[in-house]
């Protein structure tokens, strides 16, 4: 029996690869056959056989993939048999090809090795690499005579490898002639017609000058040609389509997990839902890594990011690492396999790509020096590696046996975890156990000590999650005061409680489970309505907090079918007018006013609180306080009587309206000046009595920061009879919102001015990017002080320097984060707004340019369009595959529409130098008219 026959007894059975390769070795050592080339071309061919009668197997995929992986095969071999079997009929189909292609790919980048010695063989000649490049050469000049695939680019694929072998050539002089010019013929072919990428292009361009000079005898310049080329061999790997499949490259996902985690709260952040999912199946469609190097990319990136991080945004990290990670990636993966499209084994690429990663001895180092700082004396965490895989352990993504192949110190696991304690606790699952644990029999202490324990464990972190919003849900059903109040009394007080739960659910179910409850609950039947007003208050402060803290600053919050306004919160800082008032309200207002600034009352009695719906009473709290420092200074009431009205602010029963009570203080402090003193004096009492809420410090803390140097110049020159101590406050302050207090203030020029924010985040990403970092670009703050437009000219300014600097794939991907990364729906789209607002100027501005630099920006141009275009279509796809929103987040208009009215537009403008090329451009690449056919027929009316 030969190779060949057990190959294919083998397929016909099912056996399965590793099984396969397993058979292979015990044969070749059972005949006394050692393993040369010989042998492994025949175990190659074996397979490329069968392959030719069946095209596109992925079991046959999947036998070249463990041959290389277990050194059966090594792969100059089977790049060898697979280009020259490529010229079969039978295999001629991009998608078969591109398979083969891309199996070569990823088992050199999962290498980590230079081409040389990868792809071809330590010590082959030039003349024998060369065979191998012309076969590869015809392989790319057939790409672009098959039918297109969507979902397979095999002129990309192609394109890379033959670029690959290109830059494994190191001596031409030696070379015969006529096999150069028949090289020189086959590339100059090839780059006058087909669209080759930036990259490939100048290799190609390179090579031909060497060939050209071998063709005329020109050894020496040969020699100072081949030095040329063997530069540009050097940075291959930061070109257009180079980098979307080097596992080094970390732009894209560093964008996009910085994106997650710092919205984590919002609309496509972490916690929302399937949305990550859905960026995650776009970025794999756009950017057309194979599944290794997908996952190579994102557990890179994770680690990168987390490495990066300090203080106390180092458990957060953590956190998303070894608690969400895990979980998206198995979301992922079962919508991915629901595709019959994509057929791959994920699970290979996954252990692929921890292999790869968690071996990275410097990164690791790194993240587990950071996770020493959270273990302070006893170790509460494992290292970063044994997190994520303990994680992907939990949610199957990987198994036990395969975790401690990666890392020993899975298996010596001595941390006690909450599904033991549950266990052995009588609970059989994590859920039921935590149900009971934050139940309100126990008290808020234990609570917080479970809450710790929770944090501790990040296998722990969803199902935690998932019981807080079910309780949530459940109390506002059940209007349970006491226990609405225990439940946001531990999500104020534990924040790292708040943040697990904002990676793993929508916070903004949660605001709107607490903002119903408010607007529900009716204080008119209760038993004590004092106890009662004041666990409400703790639903608003929560409510405020958590709006605050996640930016969540939509005017209504919708959980399924149901919506609540959040009006009634966002207007608390209000001064009303007695005659803006509604009649209830002014009841309401004559009521309390005469309660809390009247000599003769006698306090807050049960039959008013009765009366006032809790809502009125927090949207008056400011009205009321300013209308009595009013009567003060008209001495209508004297200043013992105002204090004591604003003691009852700051007792349990009221100390949930002061928000707005102090917003308004520090408004009226900021117009009025020191024609304001009685504001200072209770702002002052407020703030400095131990009884103002910490929620309320935190809450008003910036605001009271960024008033501080013009309220301490102020105070300065004031008499020494006023008395208001500014240092005090803005200590109290800093320590509210984390900020930490320089040594002296700093005077308003020395503060940075807000319009250069937008510029220094984009070149701090630039920056971070360069750098081989993680960059982050936080756009939602740049379009709160920049209009749009504006912001995208700055962007465009800083790129197109980076651009000039040889950067334009870095440019590529923070452009195309930037205008098809969803936003918050109250957010401007980018992508639209680009395409008919700022592309228009940035031509006339490029055609009045000189050549060069037109040269440069209508590559960028052409870069930025095609690149944001197809993101923009891939995410639509991502939606319907995870069953989202029928619209686009870019604004509802789809990316096909864009890119017809994009044709429309640059055809209109025929005297534009700029507007031609890039139209011209566009027309020419392959891949972009594949994904935007309806574009041509827009060009021909």
């Amino acid at each position: 029996m030969s190779i060949a026959d057990l190959t294919r007894n083998c397929f016909q059975s099912g056996v399965s690869a590793p099984r396969w390769v397993k058979l292979c070795q015990l044969y070749v050592s059972k005949n006394g056959i050692e393993s040369t080339p010989d042998v492994e071309h025949q175990i190659s061919n074996s397979v490329l056989i069968l392959y030719r009668s069946y095209p596109g197997e992925p079991d046959l995929v999947e036998y070249f993939r463990q041959a290389l992986q277990e050194s059966l095969v090594s792969l100059p071999v089977f790049v060898s048999t697979f280009l020259q079997a490529a010229f079969s009929p039978e295999i001629r189909t991009s998608a078969s090809l591109d398979m083969l292609c891309r199996v070569a790919l990823d088992a050199h980048y999962s290498s980590n090795a230079p081409p040389v010695g990868s792809v071809v063989p330590v010590g082959a000649t030039s003349a024998a690499i060369m065979a191998t490049v012309k076969d590869a050469l015809s392989l790319l000049r057939s790409a672009s005579t098959l039918p297109p695939s969507h979902f397979h680019q095999l002129s990309t694929s192609a394109s890379e490898l033959a670029t690959l072998l290109i830059s494994c050539i190191t001596d031409l002089s030696q070379v015969p002639v006529a096999q150069a010019m028949v090289h020189l013929s086959e590339v100059n072919y090839l780059l006058q017609t087909l669209p080759l990428s930036n990259t490939a292009r100048q290799i190609f361009q390179t090579y031909s000058l060497s060939l050209d000079m071998v063709a005329g005898a020109d050894v020496k310049a040969a020699h100072e040609a081949q030095m040329m080329q063997n530069i540009n061999a050097s940075t291959y790997g930061k070109g257009e389509f180079s980098d979307a499949t080097s596992n080094s490259d970390i732009v894209s996902f560093g964008l996009l997990l910085h994106h997650l985690v710092h919205n984590r709260g919002a609309k496509y952040g972490s916690g929302s839902g399937g949305d990550p999912v859905v960026l995650l199946l776009e970025t794999l469609r756009w950017s057309s890594w194979t599944p290794a190097v997908f996952y190579t990319q994102l557990i890179s990136s994770a680690f990168t990011c987390l490495s990066q991080t300090s203080g106390n945004k180092i458990w957060l990290w953590v956190s998303f690492i070894a608690g969400r990670l895990p979980s998206m990636i198995s979301q992922f993966e079962a919508t991915i396999k629901s595709d019959s499209l994509v057929n791959a084994d994920w699970r290979s690429a996954v252990q692929t790509a921890l292999s790869n990663v968690l071996r990275r001895s410097e990164l690791m180092a790194q993240c587990d020096h950071l996770i020493q700082q959270l273990n302070l004396e006893t170790p509460v965490l494992r290292s970063a590696s044994g997190e994520l895989l303990a994680g992907l352990i939990n949610r199957s993504v990987i198994d036990s046996s395969f975790a401690v192949g990666i890392d020993v110190r899975t298996a010596e696991d001595s941390i006690p975890r909450l599904k033991t304690e549950a266990r052995d606790a009588g609970h059989p699952e994590l859920q039921p156990y935590i149900t009971f644990k934050i139940s309100l029999d126990a008290s808020l202490e234990e609570v917080k000590l479970l809450a710790s324990r929770v944090w501790l464990d990040p296998t722990s972190h969803e199902t935690f999650a998932r019981v807080i919003m079910e309780q949530a849900a459940k109390l506002t059903t059940t209007l349970d005061v006491e226990s609405m109040s225990h439940l946001c009394k531990l999500l104020l007080q534990h924040e790292t409680a708040l943040d697990i739960i904002s990676l793993h659910e929508p916070i903004s179910s949660l605001v709107y489970h607490a903002l119903k409850f408010i607007e529900t609950y009716d204080c008119e039947t209760v038993g004590d309505p004092q106890t009662a007003v004041g666990h409400l208050g703790d639903v608003v402060l929560f409510a405020q907090y958590t709006m605050e803290k996640y930016h969540l600053d939509m005017d209504t919050f919708a959980h399924g079918a149901n919506a609540v306004s959040s009006q009634f919160i966002k207007t608390v800082r209000n001064i009303y007018g007695l005659d803006e008032l509604t009649r209830e309200e002014m009841v309401a207002f004559n009521s309390w006013f005469k309660t809390l600034f009247d000599s003769t009352s006698e306090g807050i009695e049960d039959s008013i609180l009765r009366s006032t719906n809790p809502k009125i009473l927090l949207r008056l709290a400011a009205t009321l306080v300013s209308h009595a420092i009013i009567a003060r200074m008209a001495s209508k009431i004297d200043n013992d009587t105002l204090h004591n009205g604003v003691s009852f602010f700051l007792s349990p029963l009221l100390n949930w309206t002061l928000v707005g009570v102090v917003k308004s203080l520090l408004r009226e402090i900021k117009t009025k000046g020191f024609n304001a003193p009685v504001h200072f004096d209770i702002l002052q009492t407020i703030l400095l009595s131990p009884s103002c809420p910490p929620t309320v410090h935190c809450l008003c803390g910036a605001q009271i920061l960024t008033q501080i140097t013009l309220l301490n110049v102020r105070v300065q020159t004031a008499s020494s009879e006023f008395k208001f101590d500014v240092r005090a406050i803005r200590q109290l302050a800093a320590r509210a919102v984390g900020y930490i207090e320089p040594a002296t203030m700093p005077t308003p020029k020395q503060q940075g001015l807000w319009p250069n924010q937008p510029r220094n985040a984009i070149l701090m990403a630039i920056g971070t990017a360069r750098g081989g970092k993680a960059p982050h670009l936080d756009v939602k703050h740049c379009l709160d002080v920049t209009p749009p437009a504006k912001f995208l000219q700055l962007l465009w300014s800083e790129l197109v320097v980076a651009a000039g600097l040889g950067e334009m794939d870095m440019c590529r991907r923070i452009a195309t984060y930037v205008l098809t990364m969803p936003q918050p729906p109250q957010t401007p789209p980018l992508l639209p707004i680009f395409l008919y607002i700022v592309l228009p100027s940035l031509i006339v501005a490029i055609d009045n340019q000189n050549v060069g630099e037109q040269t440069l920006g209508t590559e960028l141009l052409f870069n930025i369009v095609t690149s944001s275009l197809t993101a923009a279509l891939h995410l639509e796809w991502a939606l319907r595959a995870v069953g989202g929103e029928p619209l686009s987040p870019l604004g509802g208009q789809p990316s096909t529409i864009m890119a017809r009215r994009l044709g429309v537009n640059l055809r209109m403008k025929k005297n534009s130098r700029t507007s031609r090329s890039l139209l011209h451009k566009l027309t020419s690449s392959q891949p972009f008219m594949a994904n935007f056919p309806h574009f041509m027929s827009e060009i021909n009316i």
